[in-house]
């Protein structure tokens, strides 16, 4: 059953800056250095869209969010956003700049491979941002279980999450072009021009 968090734009975002503190926005001033003005930015698993309204808004970017949830796509819609329903780990998408997936790689990790090879055909740049210090690695089971729960997007609970070192590797195994920690974050950049 889908978490009430993923039913609500608002109560999403509001659980991210919660989580994130006063980092929330910083994180998207660091992806935003790499897109150039009038770039044209394909935004995977784009949730609440804040990518673009922290931080994108101001570089007049061609913006395209793409998510499986109906009320975040409607949500971006409603703010004047390009955006569609679709599955990422099916979506094909077009010639683009950057593609952005954001918080959301620990749900489908088997998808990066054909998300690094279709980038490397259709982008400048992929750039990846995951969590590595999580509320759902805690040490107490109780807390583990709540944020499983917590972060069913549709798909049921998701127990696992990428430790620092475990997601290093796996970007290291698809070529990643450079590892940046942003403490709670790491960022993975892969360069294909």
């Amino acid at each position: 059953m889908t978490s009430p968090i993923y039913r609500s734009p608002w109560l999403y975002r509001m659980v991210m800056r919660i989580l994130y503190g006063r980092d929330y926005g910083k994180r998207f001033e660091v992806l935003a250095e790499m897109v150039e003005e009038g770039a044209s930015v394909i935004d995977l698993c784009a949730g609440d869209c804040a990518v673009y309204e922290e931080a994108l808004v101001r570089k007049e970017v061609s913006y395209h969010a793409v998510d499986i949830n109906e009320t975040f796509v409607r949500y971006a819609r409603r703010r004047g956003l390009s955006a569609e329903k679709a599955d990422v780990r099916e979506y094909a998408f077009p010639l683009c700049d950057v593609v952005l997936l954001l918080d959301s790689l620990y749900q489908f990790p088997a998808f990066l491979e054909s998300l690094v090879d279709q980038a490397r055909r259709k982008a400048k740049i992929l750039s990846i941002l995951e969590p590595v210090r999580n509320v759902a690695s805690h040490r107490w089971k109780i807390v583990r279980w709540l944020a499983a729960e917590l972060t069913d997007y549709g798909e049921g609970p998701v127990e696992t999450r990428f430790t620092e070192r475990e997601l290093r590797e796996l970007w290291e195994r698809h070529g990643v072009t450079e590892v940046r920690n942003l403490g709670r974050d790491l960022l993975g950049i892969w360069r294909f021009e």
